[in-house]
């Protein structure tokens, strides 16, 4: 890819949590733009990486999840909006439609979205939505948009559809279905996504089997997707999910002595 630099040419500085998704790890590489890793959801590391990048002469680059999918929790996204300081730096946001609904706000950001209907519209493929420049730089230098093929017309037709319904009053109705189910699992989660962190592989293999003997499906996360002896049962809970499923899912978890 080409360096990455703004349209006056400045170079840009990436500034990315140690926990973003493989995805956004993968495209700062191919960036080859200077790349500071700060601890996860840490906002005043993120200032003091965005003061140097300012220091050496670059444009500093805000990039962050927005929901982290395998541990569920959110991104302080209107604290690093709020507190980033000086003018042009970017935040970029995944599953922007889930912190809206959790928060009942949109956070106000810059620039850049990329989104992944594929965790919430449940069909594949993304998108990156920006100015016309922005656009048209990443069509023509980003490698993995160039050598790749584009979504079918009938994904993109479900994922718009799937788009419609969730900005109309039936949309509203799901959103408020999935809060319920949350809340009824587990109050303090902040997403959708509630991991069950047992540590050893062997120990989530286990747990998962004992899951699927009753019924439920939950495919344990190990090693390389999340670190080591942190593997964890990921739940995904859905509003197509029945009010009984998530009670049978936390009497099953009760029965095994494990809580969310």
């Amino acid at each position: 890819m080409a360096r990455l630099c703004t349209t006056d040419g400045n170079e840009m500085g990436l500034v990315s949590g140690a926990l973003n998704h493989a995805s956004i790890i993968d495209g700062a590489r191919l960036a080859g733009a200077p790349t500071t890793v700060v601890p996860h959801v840490d906002v005043d590391a993120v200032i003091t990486a965005v003061a140097r990048h300012r220091e050496a002469g670059r444009r500093p680059v805000i990039v962050t999840d927005s929901i982290f999918s395998m541990d569920g929790d959110a991104a302080p996204v209107a604290a690093l909006a709020g507190r980033r300081r000086g003018r042009g730096a970017v935040d970029r946001r995944r599953r922007a439609r889930r912190v809206r609904s959790h928060t009942g706000r949109r956070p106000r950001l810059r620039r850049a979205r990329r989104g992944n209907p594929v965790q919430v519209a449940g069909q594949p493929g993304g998108f990156v939505a920006g100015p016309r420049s922005l656009i048209d730089w990443i069509r023509n230098t980003a490698r993995s948009f160039v050598f790749t093929t584009a979504p079918t017309p009938s994904a993109v037709g479900a994922a718009s559809a799937a788009l419609g319904v969730l900005c109309s009053g039936e949309g509203a109705d799901l959103v408020d279905r999935l809060r319920t189910h949350v809340k009824w699992l587990s109050p303090r989660s902040p997403s959708a996504v509630v991991p069950l962190v047992v540590g050893t592989s062997t120990a989530a293999l286990a747990l998962s089997e004992a899951l699927e003997s009753r019924g439920l499906l939950i495919p344990a996360i190990r090693p390389p997707s999340v670190p080591v002896g942190t593997a964890r049962l990921r739940i995904a809970l859905s509003a197509a999910h029945a009010p009984e499923d998530v009670t049978r899912l936390r009497v099953a978890l009760d029965e095994l002595g494990v809580a969310p």
